[in-house]
């Protein structure tokens, strides 16, 4: 009898997911969906109802001061490479060959050092680690910078270190909730935020179409052999309360 490889894989990384009791959810989406927002409402209730949660990424979230950040960064960065020499060069070679501009592989490399290096330290800690930005995330990012993120795809590989989601989170909002939401933010830092209202409209247009391509290939290529869990959220303007209770469920369902 043939045994399937990616289900042979399924069952052990449930298993050790289950010795370790640790889950990792990562959020998704295109600019203005509100990510960051729900990670953040999410955790709150989470904690609330008594279930142990971080958020791995507040260490180098955008409100904590540069110099700080930019540190924090290098050093887990640093840490990722050290640890696993081979895959990071392998994934900063993919990066290399995406197509972007130089500032972009930078920026990129870093950043998908920083989140497989903070993967990498919530496997060996119990209870549910969210991202608001995570390896899936990171592919979205490449490719709504216009970079190749195929080539990207087969380096973004959970591996024997389960370095992905098993929850992923897809939080949608209508084109105009975004482009509000975006006018409103202060600063002007992200290029979206810069654009005018129908420049911004077509590029989240744009961002919906590649963010659903990448999620089916991500699916289609690690997703089964990890195991991850899909659930899709509609965060537009509401009640936010009814938002997160049924993700609350759904969340604390899947781990």
């Amino acid at each position: 009898m043939s045994i399937d490889p990616d289900a042979a894989r399924a069952a052990t990384v449930e298993r050790v997911r289950r010795e370790a009791n640790a889950r990792t959810v990562e959020l998704c989406g295109p600019s203005g969906a509100g990510k960051s927002l729900i990670a953040s409402a999410l955790a709150d209730d989470l904690a609330a109802r008594g279930v142990q949660v971080t958020q791995p990424l507040a260490v180098v979230a955008p409100t904590r001061p540069l110099g700080r950040r930019v540190g924090a960064k290098v050093l887990i960065a640093s840490r990722e490479i050290a640890r696993a020499p081979v895959d990071s060069s392998r994934a900063l070679a993919a990066i290399h060959r995406s197509d972007q501009s130089v500032r972009d592989v930078l920026h990129r490399s870093l950043n998908w050092l920083v989140v497989r290096g903070l993967y990498r330290s919530a496997r060996r800690r119990p209870g549910v680690h969210l991202f608001d930005q995570g390896v899936v995330q990171e592919l979205c990012s490449i490719g709504y910078q216009g970079g190749d993120w195929r080539a990207c795809l087969t380096a973004s590989g959970p591996g024997s270190a389960r370095l992905g989601p098993d929850v992923l989170v897809l939080v949608s909002a209508s084109i105009e909730t975004a482009v509000t939401r975006l006018d409103a933010r202060p600063g002007r830092q992200s290029r979206l935020e810069r654009l005018d209202p129908d420049e911004c409209r077509r590029e989240l247009a744009r961002q919906n179409r590649t963010l659903e391509e990448i999620e089916q290939a991500w699916f289609a290529h690690h997703g089964r052999a990890l195991g991850t869990q899909r659930i899709e959220v509609s965060n537009d303007d509401g009640p936010l309360a009814d938002t997160l209770d049924a993700l609350v469920a759904r969340v604390t369902e899947a781990v």
